[in-house]
This record gives structure tokens, sequence and C-alpha cells, in this order.
């Protein structure tokens, strides 16, 4: 099993050309679930919801396929966003609940207990102080890989030395291109791969959108340029970078190589840009994502 750990929220999304699209089923985890799913029906989802969560959407959870044992029903009101997109497709995320109800939301390391022959885990999570004790948490799973994509406002020049520390406890983290301009500054990437290396990462994947992604794990030579992947116009590019991080980790799990790994995690990103919020992925999509990983190997 493989299982996302972290956000499940209410996504009310702006589009580039102005459509608003209200009431959907989002969050870090919730997508990076979805990415996994295209690679194994093994998938389990650890967050948390509030007590008005629609039960539309909690259908869609259980129309995932995922196993939903860890998610925590809270009383306080379900995290919602705007999620806003310019003619760039920048995204600026706005949340419409109190910053004083996200930490009741958070994973707790008891969810993780529920999870004890995973092979690997995707963390993202809105509180930088809960990392470190989610990934001892994970650590204490045989075995298991740990992937962290820190939340944007983590990636921040006053939280480098705390980031680069919790690096160490994890083994594949994945940011993007902007997010490690705005902690490391502006820099060739192969030099914010290098810095992730050093603090202890054993792949360091860099998300650049439209041109890719670099990727380059512990012993490479150097980093690797993965295309990104395109099936037509994108219905919605919200949660592409999680799902993008859910199918690198089950591809890092089962080849070891960064530039498969990418690849997983690109194919994973371009099913998901082919849907309106979370996809619920079908025994064709999976025989799309095996067709396109035969295509697109070197």
């Amino acid at each position: 099993m493989f299982v996302a750990v972290g956000t499940i929220i209410i996504d009310d999304i702006v589009t580039s050309d102005g459509r608003t699209l209200p009431g959907i089923l989002g969050g870090a985890a919730t997508h990076a679930a979805a990415g996994m799913r295209v690679w194994t029906n093994d998938v389990g989802l650890i967050g948390s919801v509030g007590d008005n969560f629609p039960a539309a959407l909690w259908t869609a959870l259980q129309q995932m396929g995922v196993d939903l044992r860890s998610v925590r029903r809270c009383p306080q009101t379900t995290p919602r966003a705007w999620q806003i997109y310019d003619a760039g497709e920048h995204r600026t995320e706005i949340f419409q609940s109190p910053r004083s109800e996200f930490p009741a939301f958070a994973p707790v390391p008891e969810q993780i207990a529920a999870h004890p022959d995973a092979q690997g885990f995707h963390l993202m999570t809105a509180e930088l102080e809960t990392v470190g004790g989610l990934c001892q948490a994970m650590r204490s799973v045989p075995g298991a890989l740990i992937l962290w994509e820190p939340a944007p406002w983590h990636l921040v020049t006053e939280q480098r030395t705390r980031v680069l520390d919790l690096i160490g406890s994890v083994d594949l983290v994945s940011p993007n291109a902007e997010e490690c301009t705005a902690m490391l500054g502006p820099q060739p990437p192969d030099r914010w791969i290098a810095t992730f290396l050093d603090a202890g990462a054993k792949l360091v994947s860099i998300r650049m959108g439209r041109e890719g992604s670099l990727v380059r794990s512990r012993g490479d030579s150097g980093s690797q340029h993965v295309p990104a992947i395109s099936l037509g116009p994108p219905k919605d590019v919200t949660g592409a970078g999680n799902a993008y991080g859910g199918g690198l980790l089950v591809g890092y799990h089962r080849t070891h190589s960064a530039t498969e790994a990418g690849l997983y995690g690109a194919i994973s990103a371009a099913i998901t840009l082919q849907h309106l919020g979370v996809p619920s992925i079908s025994e064709h999509i999976q025989a799309e994502a095996r067709r396109l990983l035969k295509t697109h190997r070197p």
C-alpha cells in the first residue's frame, strides 16, 4: 500500500478563462492519492474532514477506490479555498477557513500507525512543526519510503534552516521551481538539487510545470530532464503537482531510477490535468498509463 498524508479540502476554482467552479473535491493528499491510484489499486488516504463535508464529496472519495479508514471527522468546518488562475496558469490560493482551525485537521502520528505495511508515504501538510513527528512515525514502518512535498509557505528564506534539517528525515523531496527560488534564491536548478541532496534526500525532483521536471537521485552523475506529457488542453490544473508526487513515489519504489520515477509522475500529472477536480481512476485509465509508460521510455 502507498499512503497519501495531508489535506482534504473543498476547492472553489476560478479558471484562467474566467469560469467559476464551486465545491470541487480537492486537497494535496487527495490529489496525491489519485496520482498513486494510476499505478496501483492499493492506496490509503490519511486526512480529516469537517462535520459539514458534503455527502456527494464523501461519495467521490469512496469512488476513488482508496482506503479511507484513516480519514477523521472533525467538529470544525471543512477547510475551503479559492484556487484562482491567471492566463499563465499561475495559481493564487486564498483560504476561506479561519487559520486558527487548520491545526485541528493536521494529520497525526496515530493515523500513520494504522498502516504498518505501507511501502511509501506522500506527505504534504500545512503545519511545518508537525513534519518531524509524522516522519518519525513513518520511519517506524519497515522499508517505507517517505516523499515530502513542502507547502509553499514552508519554502521561504525564513524557514530555510528548518526545512533543510527536515530533509534528512525523508527520502524524496518534490518542490517546484518557483518555491525553490523563494527559499534558495535564483540560481541554476542543479544547485537547488545539490542543496537538497546534501541535506540528506535520496531523490530530488524540481517540478517546472509545462517544462517538465528535473530529477536526480543520490549517486547519479547529474540531473535528468523529464518532459511534461500532454494529453490535450487541460481541464483543470489544480493538484497536478500533488499527483506528480504520488506517481513519483510509486515509480521510485518500483524502479529505483530517478528518470523512471519522474516519468511515472509526469503521467500521473497528465491524467489529472484531464479531469475537473480529483479523478476517479478506472482500469481504462490505468491501462492508458501503462501504454504511455512504454511509449515515453527512452
